[in-house]
């Protein structure tokens, strides 16, 4: 059986190190290729075995639009450097991600000098970064990826649409509104107000640190909420991934098999 293997390698940079993870698909079996970390401030010693990186960037650092056509790549980087005020070219070439749907053009764009700041932390590597998405991009799409292993049985018989999708950290957590699996709103809860949120009667997926993690799970006994956890195949002898840290990376990761952005 054929194997599919992403020539990109996603990184993100996760208690002072930097984590690298290449998946292959055999099938429908998605496993590890490669998985290792390397701290931040030493020289790598290994030869990386891809052709540019990918990498994810806060959602501060990063600005949305739509282009109500289907522009070239050119004309999709001349708009976007009208838009910031920028020049397309120069020591802080833009970073741009678009992909066309029916009837526009959604266009993610790293701010210049945010994404200089990310390419500095990335130097050592020494390759190029083809791709700057919103770390909540990236925790929808493995969050996707795992829902069939997390979803509630009372949901089996009958289809529910809506869902939401928690990321817990302090001072505040990430509440993702999602539609189908796509994102509709995005907003930022405290501890108390996520567990008020079982009156919205839908699954409610979380994951994010242990210890705030007990504390939601003190808080609430709802067999809606449920906590994400990552399928053990997807880890090597040395190097396992978790749901606290290694979501935003995995759904980067899992791009790699997506030939639908530009």
């Amino acid at each position: 059986m054929a194997i599919s293997l992403s020539h990109r390698l996603a990184v993100d940079i996760v208690d002072e190190k930097l984590v690298l993870l290449q998946l292959k698909a055999i099938g429908s079996a998605i496993s590890v290729h490669q998985l290792f970390s390397h701290p931040l401030d030493q020289p790598l010693n290994k030869k990386l075995n891809c052709q540019s990186l990918m990498t994810v960037m806060e959602h501060r650092a990063v600005h949305y639009q739509q282009i109500a056509s289907k522009p070239s790549a050119n004309e999709v980087r001349e708009v976007v450097a009208e838009t910031l005020g920028v020049t397309p070219t120069g020591d802080q070439p833009m970073v741009i991600d678009h992909q066309q749907q029916l009837e526009n053009t959604v266009v993610v764009t790293g701010h210049p000098a945010q994404v200089a700041k990310k390419k500095q932390l990335l130097a050592l590597l020494n390759k190029p970064i083809t791709v700057v998405e919103p770390a909540f991009q990236s925790v929808l799409r493995a969050v996707n990826f795992l829902l069939p292993e997390h979803w509630p049985t009372r949901y089996l018989k009958y289809p529910c649409q809506q869902w939401l999708v928690i990321q817990l950290a302090q001072p505040l957590a990430i509440v993702m509104n999602c539609l189908r699996g796509d994102l509709q709103s995005l907003n930022f809860s405290s501890i108390s107000e996520v567990s008020a949120l079982t009156q919205l009667n839908c699954p409610i997926f979380f994951f994010g640190p242990s210890d705030l993690c007990r504390t939601l799970a003190e808080l609430v006994t709802s067999p809606l909420f449920i906590q994400l956890k990552i399928p053990a195949q997807l880890s090597t002898d040395s190097t396992s991934l978790t749901a606290d840290k290694h979501i935003p990376l995995l759904g980067l990761a899992l791009r790699g098999f997506n030939q639908w952005h530009h």
